[in-house]
């Protein structure tokens, strides 16, 4: 079963033109604005603790470079995209029949 048509929505093969374009970008400023922001600021967490890992490890308990660098690329590879999953998941199970759906998979 296919996705239902949306009144006034385009098909698929239309494509918008820069000025309809531009207008969007317009008239959603704050949010995009707001978007941005926060993936820079989980971008700078990310980064900083990925500096900032091994080397803690490695001055603070005194692990080889070897052992700091395999558990900071097994948490990296392993907690990543379980993060991502468990993150959908669980803003899937909150927003459930509740019409908030922004505000609270933002949480998730």
């Amino acid at each position: 079963m296919g996705e239902p048509r949306a009144a006034g929505a385009r098909s698929a093969t239309a494509s918008a033109s820069t000025g309809e374009f531009a207008a969007y970008l317009r008239t959603h400023a704050r949010t995009l604005a707001a978007v941005s922001l926060g993936f820079a600021c989980s971008a700078a967490v990310n980064y900083g603790v990925g500096a900032w890992l091994a080397t803690f490890l490695i001055r603070a308990h005194g692990w080889t470079e070897a052992s700091a660098g395999t558990l900071q690329g097994v948490l990296t590879a392993v907690l990543g995209p379980v993060g991502v999953l468990g993150g959908g998941w669980l803003s899937d199970r909150w927003t459930r029949g509740r019409g908030m759906w922004m505000r609270r998979s933002v949480w998730g």
